[in-house]
C-alpha cells in the first residue's frame, strides 16, 4: 500500500469539502486508479472527474488541472502513470475572469 497526497484548489476544495487529504492506493496504482478512488469519497466530483475518465480527449481539453509532483499533465497516456509513495497529487478548476 502506498499514500498519497491530494491537494484540492478552488471551486474543486468547496465542492470536496476538503483542501488536501492523503489517500491509500494499492502499489501501483495509477493516476486513473487514484480518480477514481477520489469519485468514490466525493460523489460532487463524480461529473468533473468522471468526464476525463471516459473521454479519449486530452486532459488539457477538461476544466480541471491536474499537476503531479510540480508537474502540469496534459496528455491521456498521463494518466496511466504509477504513483508512488508521498507523491503530490493537485486538482485545480481553473477560474477566468475580467
Amino acid at each position: 500500500m502506498i499514500k498519497v497526497k491530494v491537494r484540492y484548489l478552488g471551486f474543486l476544495a468547496d465542492l470536496s469539502n476538503t483542501l488536501e487529504e492523503e489517500i491509500v492506493l494499492e502499489e501501483g496504482s495509477s493516476l486513473r486508479h487514484l480518480l477514481a478512488k477520489i469519485i468514490e469519497k466525493h460523489s460532487n466530483l463524480s461529473s468533473l472527474i468522471r468526464n476525463i475518465l471516459n473521454e479519449s480527449k486530452p486532459l488539457e481539453s477538461f476544466p480541471i488541472t491536474i499537476i503531479l509532483n510540480g508537474k502540469l499533465l496534459l496528455l491521456n497516456q498521463d494518466l496511466i502513470i504509477t504513483l508512488k509513495e508521498n507523491d503530490l497529487i493537485i486538482l485545480s478548476y481553473p477560474v477566468a475572469g475580467g
